[in-house]
């Protein structure tokens, strides 16, 4: 009896142990996290097709008044593998300006077992090792090591700052499925709030007294599939401006856009006061545009210097208004360096000294980006660049065209090395811009790149012996986008480095590729630039019946044996670039070949471009003479089949081959 006891004691310790372990490990983190790992069913549902699962990326953000903004943000990742780790990891943008109130994040093991992280385990890292002068920097938590399979890491933090912008965006979609997206955006009293949502028909809209709600639920991953159009045209996205009332208005310096035309206004005066001028900068702009006549002449000499000026990024007093302010133009004169507001204040400041007016353009650049026109904000923009006013007398070129308020403009990069006043770069072809001045100004969109502002114009003559190793002379010159990036290239690599990229190059082409000799000459100014190479290549005939015959492909570089991928089913628009090749190859043969079998003439014809290649053979000559052009284009989903079919024709008529054989 005493022993049976004993074990009811034991056993009754045990479950209390339990129970205390169980409330304990609950206990350790938050309730919003515990409705998270509770969604069992949605969890399973998402396991086969996703790496990882966003359980909740929600931010709450308070508008208290008087340049106050805090907000708290809490993200929840599921990981099913270890291809999915790489969602365990933070990054938390901060300045000066803002203040980071609290931080926690957990690891929650399969086991049961819990990891907790504190403030302290935050490391600062600068963003950029260039920005000698940025108050910017990120606290980053990285624990992607530690991920197991049925992982969950969580966390969430509270930020608060002062600035002078109330406007921001919110993405839906992430790169994994989302199960609950959700913004909460708290203004106060008789403050009003618009807010345009793009692509997000599975969101929902709220509103309770002063707190307005957007939620999306089982959200699926984007879609990253090559050659597809900026993904936020795809994903859904809000974007929102506070409008507080005329009372806080009075008390506070807010910056508040309603319009494109308020935008633009803000800018220009950010850039008034930094564009003045001492007696070094005149005697300067004087010194560059000595003898030179033309108001053209003189706008290329300073766009050239301002060109030469040191990039390095420059970011003070973000959050009110200072990543939009240049430094003084003298300043950036005396030490050489700055960002692109900065060269683009110089470039004013020098253009001033001889009377010509000119403007800061604002852009948004980059691999992933877009400006919507119903969201009036200078956060939709990452880059300035410079407008001036031309005579008439100007260039036609890609980089000149006519404004509707301001007339005749030249559009310029300060910050690109390789395109040359009068250019406009290939990365800025199709992007809108904003004109910053007085005027009503707008958004506009710059003109789209034709094919012919990114040509290749190829002139390859080769001989091949009778066993069939081929000695080639190749003269290559390219045109525009295509100057730019090869040209580009050219100027970031060693000598060797660009070698071994030309040789592998070849490799795609031809086997046993040896380069002899390569030169390059750059003519900038037409923004040309041209390859020379001379190269061998052993055993490009392929000899049949112990010589008697000799067959090989006519087309050397550059052959298209890619096609998009039939398998899979694309789920995204295709968005074809612009590209212009012309290309002639004349191959002299032995004597003692002739000509057995060509397919002589390929013509496609599509929405897409057009493609033809003509071979003939005279006087021991092959001669292949080749025309691609691909128009820009964005696919459909449902004429995805027409486009591989299209790639499919182009690459069976670059991959076939000619056949020769000894004569008599």
């Amino acid at each position: 009896m005493l022993a049976t006891k004993m074990m009811l004691r034991a056993l009754i310790a045990i479950v209390s142990v339990g129970l205390a372990g169980s409330a304990l490990a609950k206990s350790s983190y938050p309730d919003w996290l515990e409705e998270c790992l509770e969604n069992k069913s949605v969890i399973d549902r998402f396991e086969e097709e996703a790496d990882a699962l966003c359980l909740l990326d929600e931010s709450e953000i308070e508008y208290e008044g008087r340049g106050v903004v805090s907000q708290k943000v809490r993200r929840a990742f599921h990981i099913y593998d270890r291809d999915g780790r790489e969602n365990a990891r933070i990054a938390i943008q901060m300045s000066d300006g803002r203040k980071l109130d609290g931080f926690s994040a957990w690891i929650i093991y399969k086991s049961g077992k819990i990891e907790r992280y504190k403030k302290n385990d935050l490391v600062e890292i600068a963003l950029d090792r260039d920005k000698l002068r940025s108050d910017s920097y990120q606290l980053q938590l990285d624990r992607s090591e530690s991920m197991r399979e049925e992982t969950v890491f969580a966390f969430e933090y509270e930020t608060s700052k002062k600035t002078v912008f109330l406007d921001g965006a919110w993405r839906f979609n992430m790169g994994v499925p989302v199960v609950l997206s959700r913004l909460s955006l708290t203004l106060r009293k008789g403050w009003e709030l618009r807010s345009s949502v793009f692509n997000s028909d599975f969101s929902e809209y709220s509103n309770e007294g002063y707190v307005h709600r957007w939620e999306g639920r089982n959200i699926p991953a984007v879609e990253i599939e090559e050659s597809q159009p900026f993904s936020s045209l795809m994903t859904g996205n809000l974007y929102y401006t506070v409008h507080p009332d005329s009372k806080e208005m009075s008390r506070y310096p807010y910056a508040i856009f309603s319009n494109w035309n308020d935008v633009a206004r803000y800018v220009d005066a950010s850039q008034d006061e930094r564009i003045l001028t001492n007696e070094a900068l005149v005697a300067k702009t004087e010194e560059i545009t000595a003898g030179k006549e033309s108001q053209w002449e003189k706008i290329s000499e300073i766009c050239s210097y301002a060109q030469s000026i040191n990039y390095l990024a420059n970011s003070i007093d973000l959050y009110n208004g200072g990543g939009m302010t240049p430094q003084f133009a003298e300043e950036t004169f005396e030490k050489h360096y700055g960002d692109c507001k900065d060269m683009t204040a110089l470039a004013r400041a020098m253009l001033s000294c001889i009377g010509i007016e000119s403007f800061a353009v604002t852009a948004q650049i980059g691999s992933d980006s877009w400006v919507y026109d119903e969201w009036a904000s200078p956060a939709a923009f990452n880059h300035c660049i410079l407008g001036v006013r031309v005579s008439d007398d100007a260039p036609d070129c890609s980089g000149v065209f006519e404004h509707p308020k301001h007339g005749r403009m030249l559009i310029f990069d300060p910050t690109t090395k390789n395109s040359s006043p009068g250019v406009l770069p290939y990365y800025l072809k199709g992007r809108k811009i904003l004109v910053c001045s007085e005027k009503d100004d707008a958004l506009l969109a710059l003109p789209e790149m034709l094919p012919e502002e990114n040509r290749v114009k190829r002139e390859v003559t080769a001989t091949i012996n009778l066993g069939g190793n081929l000695n080639a002379e190749l003269v290559q010159e390219c045109y525009g986008g295509a100057a730019e990036s090869l040209r580009g290239l050219y100027r970031s690599l060693k000598r060797d480095d660009f070698e071994s990229f030309l040789r592998a190059w070849i490799a795609n082409g031809t086997r046993d590729a040896q380069i002899d000799s390569w030169s390059c000459e750059d003519f900038f100014e037409e923004n040309r630039f041209e390859l020379t190479l001379s190269f061998t290549a052993r055993r490009y005939g392929r000899l049949m019946n112990q010589g008697e015959m000799m067959l090989f492909s006519p087309v050397l570089m550059s052959r298209l044996q890619w096609v998009p991928p039939v398998d899979d089913d694309r789920k995204t628009p295709y968005l074809l670039s612009p590209h212009r090749t012309e290309e002639t190859i004349r191959i002299s043969i032995p004597e003692n070949y002739m000509l057995d079998s060509s397919s002589n003439r390929k013509e496609l014809e599509s929405e897409f471009g057009r493609y033809s290649m003509n071979v003939s053979f005279t006087d021991g000559v092959l001669e292949a003479d080749r025309l691609s052009v691909l128009e820009r284009s964005v696919v459909p989903v449902e004429n995805y089949g027409q486009l591989v079919d299209y790639f499919e024709q182009k690459s069976r008529a670059e991959s076939s081959k000619v056949v020769f054989k000894q004569k008599g």
